[in-house]
């Protein structure tokens, strides 16, 4: 057996099932919409942390010729670290013979390591930020 001496030897990325897995979403995971991801560049750095008076509704009517109503908010910078997480599950080649689409099996692993994953996020087990 050769001997591996890179990663990139041992992790093989299908491009088909990469797609399957970005435009799978799970039914009735809600946490997305109320606590949406935000994209970095990067696996750390700092990002904006705005206070809850950034939030709050004010009330913007004025009397005709009057000076606007000043108001204030805060914003600090924090640091952030993104986390890693990964599953796999095996597709036995059985399963793939028997199939009357060999991509199915595979799929069907895929949609399953993606609802896993899922419930680890929204139950709080795991891609938890390190914003204090």
């Amino acid at each position: 057996m050769p001997r591996v001496t890179d990663v990139k030897d041992v992790i093989l990325v299908d491009p088909v099932l990469t797609q399957v897995a970005i435009g799978y979403r799970v039914q009735g995971a809600v946490a997305e919409n109320l606590l949406p991801t935000l994209p970095v560049s990067s696996v750390s750095g700092q990002i904006a942390r705005f206070g809850k008076d950034a939030f709050r509704r004010e009330s913007a009517r004025r009397g005709r010729g009057s000076q606007a109503r000043r108001v204030y908010w805060s914003v600090e910078s924090v640091k952030f670290f993104c986390e890693e997480y990964a599953l796999e599950i095996a597709v036995d080649d059985r399963d793939v013979a028997a199939s009357q689409n060999p991509i199915d099996p595979f799929v069907a692993a895929t949609t399953q390591l993606v609802d896993m994953l899922t419930l680890d996020a929204k139950l709080g087990q795991g891609m938890q930020s390190s914003i204090p």
